[in-house]
């Protein structure tokens, strides 16, 4: 008969393969794909801790921005003044407005990144196909950046 603790150790591997999201750290970027380090170790039940293997991730577009603020000139007041002899004279002030604006820029090497795991391969859905039913769930390598650190 199997003890509990051996059926409790077969669980507990299998809920530690189940990925859902995790940091990492940005090694190459091709294209729409990057190499990203998992800045985690992974652990067996009963085993040691073992680094984390660099994973492939989907990039999605414009996935990493700079805010900047820019000044930029909305309007204008005019003043007239005019003096005793009559003679007039105007002065325009030009109201500005300060606000931010988010420049995409290309995702590079070391970056910090948040990589969420899909539920099943996305081979197919990358391309917007309907993805078919297979075995693999909650593997790494289905991961999407979803964020910039």
């Amino acid at each position: 008969m199997l003890s509990l603790s051996y059926i409790e150790n077969i669980i507990n591997d299998k809920i530690l393969n189940i990925h859902t999201a995790f940091l990492g750290k940005v090694k190459t970027v091709d294209g729409s794909t990057a190499k990203i380090q998992p800045l985690q170790n992974y652990k067996m039940t009963a085993g040691t801790p073992t680094a984390a293997k660099i994973v492939t991730a989907h990039v999605p577009k414009d996935i990493k921005y700079r805010v900047e603020k820019i000044k930029y000139m909305t309007g204008a007041t005019a003043t007239t003044t005019v003096t005793e002899s009559h003679s007039a004279t105007t002065t325009i002030e030009p109201i500005f407005t300060e606000s931010n604006v988010f420049i995409p820029e290309e995702l590079s090497v070391d970056d910090l990144v948040i990589c969420l795991v899909c539920e099943r391969d996305i081979s197919n859905a990358k391309k917007g196909l309907t993805e078919q039913p297979t075995n693999r769930h909650h593997d790494v390598n289905d991961s999407i950046i979803i964020r910039v650190l």
